[in-house]
């Protein structure tokens, strides 16, 4: 990811077109991030999306169902905020039909696949304190 001649030239051009009020925007001292969204299924549901900051503070953004009001299968949103993100998570509380999961974070979070967690559920000795209790109440 080195900076090479080209891409400072190519950068100083770029600067040629903007007018003023773009420079002064670039030059500002927010942060600029876009997130594309998917409609797969159709359906229309809001979109819900946690903001984690980097001074570890976290801000709930709710998007209405509207967005999906063009019938275009993808949107892009753009969050302007003044402190860098540090996560964005799309329903952090599981509120929305959604069935992969595994997408809607950013940067991305593994997740242990339904082979990893049937595995771990048959495991010997790894029970919930529920489930101890009731074994121990049965014994």
């Amino acid at each position: 990811y080195e900076v090479q001649k080209v891409d400072q030239e190519e950068y100083q051009e770029f600067l040629e077109y903007l007018d003023d009020d773009e420079k002064e925007l670039l030059n500002s001292e927010y942060n600029f991030y876009e997130v594309t969204v998917e409609n797969v299924g159709g359906l229309v549901m809001p979109l819900i999306f946690e903001l984690e900051f980097d001074n570890g503070e976290r801000e709930i953004r709710r998007i209405p169902s509207e967005i999906w009001k063009m019938s275009r299968p993808e949107i892009t949103k753009v969050f302007v905020t003044e402190t860098p993100l540090v996560g964005i998570t799309l329903d952090p509380y599981l509120e929305l039909a959604d069935v992969d999961m595994s997408n809607n974070h950013w940067p991305p979070k593994p997740e242990p696949t339904r082979f990893e967690l049937f595995k771990n559920y048959n495991a010997p000795f790894d029970e919930n304190p529920m489930q101890r209790q009731k074994r121990n109440d049965e014994e």
